[in-house]
């Protein structure tokens, strides 16, 4: 209650609404006293009275609706208009009834009246700081995530709540960067020009950003306590629109911190006549005593020396000096800077007032000869004394800066292991960033961009961040010329593709690029280069496309993490939005790890859960990446993992997508590493119990093994062989539904070639002629068919293929008249075949289709 009747008190709004209130009290009394009001009713009918009461209380709610008096009671907690009125309403009505008690004109309806204002005026006052009250509470535990530099270097032990936080851009009272000597000069120098009884000028000269602002906070402080010093530094040349506008506030400011009374009309004449002298450079003949070289024209003349001797002689009784600073003196307009200066040095020359002006020396050159064609020597005669703000060194920035963005990063979540990360963005930052403000805005812009709702890759993002804070036209090169930068998934950019299918012609192309863009930007190319590997090779007079196998480790770190080399995240990095590519990394990163995460009972049956909540159209992808992450799984989770793949084989996509395998072929490749890993090797093979249907599944992992693991193949290549054996030597039909699956004959085929079987093809044929059938038919032939996208996605039987199959007796023709097509499929299957022996076998009798064709069979 204290706070709330404090901020309605001390608001310059209670002073006016006070002196209405009073005359209207007063009014009320006086009509009261002569019975205006009653002897009002009394002449005239009551229900004219009543009309006109009923009026006044309209017009008394329209007031109220029309300055949202309502608004005011619920929406709006802070003190308003609306607690001065109920303020004053209260003490009205108990001041209103005193005085009638006094002049002994108590009534029964002016106690009705009165109680009643009284109390609906308490009864707001108490409902408003009550809701004051929750917002204070509200405020007081909102826990703030901005923060100043200082905060920074000394560590945030806060928890981090998931949000990004902000560098205050303020000024500071502290000193980071080992100063003192300046701080020290400037103190001596203001105390030793004190004790005199002559204006004195002191300039703080240094660079936008080198920190003049705190050493004027720094030294202020040094004189809080010092009775015989009084400060002004509300003074901000800034803000002022107009030369005149400029000289009313220092006038002002001096007389309120001097504490002579003055009559407000008077000082404003004194500035009209003042402003017309000054303002007319043609009369200032000399700069410094204003009495004499200004103001002698003026028939102000005496007003304005009375003033300047009753402030001087006011200090000079007190026995104070007035140290007067202007900060922010190169940011005003050219003319309010050259005013400044007439000021200081013609008319506010008070004996013991001393001024302390900060400024960059080479943007007040600008000012005074570019802009006002002035000798720039022109401050010389001003400022008495001038301290160079002197360079910080690169030790104490380097570590400053550092500390400073370690502590931000681990804040945002970035663990001691994952700061290495960081490094060359760091390492770019410290060198390059040499304003301390421009710091404060690359944090509070690049590192919040970074930090926030967002799955890209940190460390990435951040240096595109922070080429975009620093060089707009770099950033757009890159993300116009994206051909250049991706080395990665080039199949899914137009840009990046032609890089990869033409490696000489990019090469050349990409290095004269490189070329132009880093002419004057040497220090950009160690940033880049670790985020772009071509940037990198460039950089080592390497060729930008290399022929050979790809880095491995490169690759899956740019695959994992989502990187911006890849053209499957190039333009994220951009546009900071979610495509496919990214939403499935997300999900699987997250799958991936939750599920080894599990006790080794339940990571099958969950590993299992994961691969049923991949949609088909992500299989591929999915695929892709736990390939990719195959070295991460742990010897103890590699068996329940294998045999969760092995039983779900089937539900992944056979279907190759454009320059690339299958997501079932991915899965292959992990399951041939698991097994190769596992200690339970036989296990697995009990496990797959002989399955003639997934035969292909064994000859997939014997091919992905290859010479990695010779025990391990050899162990796959004699159980293949075993059940192949038995196939063949039983005859047992492989296209019987309960066996069924495409290209199983194909396995069998390629185990007898690995296991060194004699005439394996005549064994096949053998084979193949004593289970055909017309139930069979179609599915055999299906294993002779190939496909090709070129025109579109083209199919026929290919030659190569049919002859491992079909010896020159074969009876197909008489089993498809037998069977003849009963669905699309078997029909493609027999128009194939009608080709195959019109073209013997040629590329002629391809048939091409828009998108690819499901064979069910």
């Amino acid at each position: 209650m204290k706070h709330y009747f404090k901020k309605i008190v001390f608001d310059s709004q209670t002073y006016k609404m006070a002196i209405i209130f009073t005359v209207l009290i007063t009014v009320l009394l006086c009509a009261d006293y002569k019975n205006l009001i009653v002897g009002f009713i009394s002449k005239y009918e009551i229900v004219l009275s009543i009309i006109i009461l009923f009026g006044i209380f309209i017009i008394t709610v329209l007031f109220f609706i029309w300055n949202h008096y309502f608004d005011l009671f619920y929406k709006i907690p802070t003190p308003n208009s609306l607690d001065r009125v109920s303020c004053f309403c209260c003490i009205g009505a108990v001041l209103y009834y005193v005085a009638i008690k006094t002049i002994n004109q108590v009534y029964n309806y002016k106690s009705i009246v009165l109680v009643s204002v009284f109390l609906i005026s308490f009864l707001i006052i108490v409902f408003r700081s009550i809701r004051y009250h929750c917002l204070i509470n509200k405020s007081v535990n909102l826990k703030s995530n901005v923060y100043d530099l200082k905060q920074l270097v000394d560590g945030l032990s806060e928890e981090n709540d998931s949000s990004p936080i902000l560098i205050l851009e303020r000024d500071v009272d502290y000193d980071l960067f080992g100063r003192n000597e300046i701080i020290v000069q400037l103190c001596l120098a203001i105390e030793l020009c004190c004790k005199s009884d002559m204006p004195f000028v002191i300039g703080l000269s240094g660079e936008w950003g080198s920190g003049k602002t705190t050493i004027l906070n720094i030294a202020k402080k040094n004189y809080e306590e010092n009775s015989s010093i009084v400060i002004i530094d509300n003074f901000d040349p800034w803000i002022y629109a107009s030369p005149k506008a400029m000289l009313a506030g220092m006038y002002y400011t001096i007389l309120q911190q001097t504490g002579v009374k003055y009559n407000n009309t008077e000082v404003n004449e004194l500035i009209n006549t003042v402003f017309e002298i000054v303002d007319d450079s043609a009369k200032i003949k000399k700069i410094g005593k204003i009495a004499k070289s200004i103001l002698a024209q003026s028939e102000g003349n005496d007003s304005v020396e009375a003033l300047k001797n009753r402030i001087d002689e006011y200090l000079k009784a007190k026995d104070k000096s007035i140290v007067f600073f202007i900060d922010n003196l190169d940011r005003a307009s050219a003319e309010n800077v050259r005013f400044v200066f007439k000021l200081v040095g013609a008319v506010f020359d008070f004996a013991r007032v001393k001024y302390v002006l900060s400024y960059d020396k080479s943007r007040l050159s600008e000012i005074f000869e570019d802009s006002l064609q002035i000798d720039s020597r022109y401050v010389e005669k001003i400022i008495n004394q001038e301290l160079i703000v002197p360079k910080i060194s690169d030790d104490n920035r380097h570590y400053i800066y550092k500390k400073a963005i370690h502590s931000l990063l681990a804040f945002n979540g970035v663990s001691q292991g994952q700061i290495q990360d960081f490094d060359a963005i760091i390492n770019f930052i410290v060198d390059e960033v040499h304003d301390i403000r421009k710091l404060k805005r690359l944090l509070n812009s690049a590192f919040f961009i970074t930090f926030g709702k967002n799955n890209l890759y940190k460390p990435d993002l951040l240096a595109i961040e922070v080429i975009r804070f620093l060089d707009p036209a770099l950033y757009e090169s890159i993300y116009k010329n994206r051909g250049y930068f991706i080395d990665s998934d080039e199949r899914f950019d137009s840009t990046a593709l032609w890089g990869a299918l033409r490696a000489e012609e990019f090469n050349e192309k990409c290095k004269e690029y490189f070329k132009v863009l880093f002419k004057d930007r040497e220090p950009f190319i160690q940033l880049l280069s670790d985020v772009f590997p071509n940037v990198y090779r460039y950089s080592k007079e390497y060729d930008i496309k290399q022929s050979g196998n790809t880095d491995d480790d490169r690759y899956k770190d740019t695959q994992i993490n989502s990187r911006i080399n890849s053209a499957k995240f190039f333009d994220l990095y951009f546009s900071y939005s979610l495509n496919d590519f990214l939403s499935v990394g997300i999900k699987f990163n997250k799958g991936l790890s939750t599920v080894l995460s599990y006790p080794k009972d339940k990571i099958k049956s969950e590993f299992t859960n994961l691969i049923l909540d991949v949609p088909k159209t992500e299989q591929l992808e999915w695929a892709q990446k736990l390939y990719l992450c195959r070295k991460d799984i742990e010897s103890s989770a590699a068996y329940p993992i294998l045999i969760s793949l092995y039983k779900n084989i089937e539900l992944f996509d056979n279907e190759r997508g454009f320059l690339s395998l299958s997501a079932r072929e991915r899965v292959f490749g992990v399951m041939s590493f698991l097994f190769s890993t596992t200690d339970k090797k036989n296990a697995f093979i009990t496990f797959m119990n002989n399955d003639i249907r997934k035969l292909f599944v064994v000859t997939e992992m014997i091919y992905w093994l290859n010479d990695k693991d010779e025990d391990s193949k050899d162990l796959l290549m004699s159980y293949s062989k075993g059940i192949c054996d038995n196939i063949l030597k039983n005859s047992i039909d492989i296209y019987n539904d309960a066996f069924y699956v495409d290209g199983n004959i194909w396995s069998i085929y390629h185990t007898y070639i690995e296991c060194n079987v004699d005439e394996p093809e005549t064994k096949i044929k053998e084979y193949i002629a004593q289970i055909i059938c017309t139930n069979n038919i179609y599915r055999i032939l299906n294993e002779t068919v190939g496909s090709s996208i070129g025109e579109g996605y083209g199919y026929r039987i290919v030659k190569e293929s049919f002859e491992k199959l079909f010896d020159e007796n074969n009876n197909i023709k008489e089993l498809l008249n037998e069977r003849l097509p009963i669905n699309q499929t078997e029909q493609l299957i027999y128009d194939l075949y009608q080709d195959y022996l019109q073209y013997n076998g040629s590329i002629k009798c391809q048939r091409y289709f828009d998108s690819p064709f499901e064979f069910k069979l």
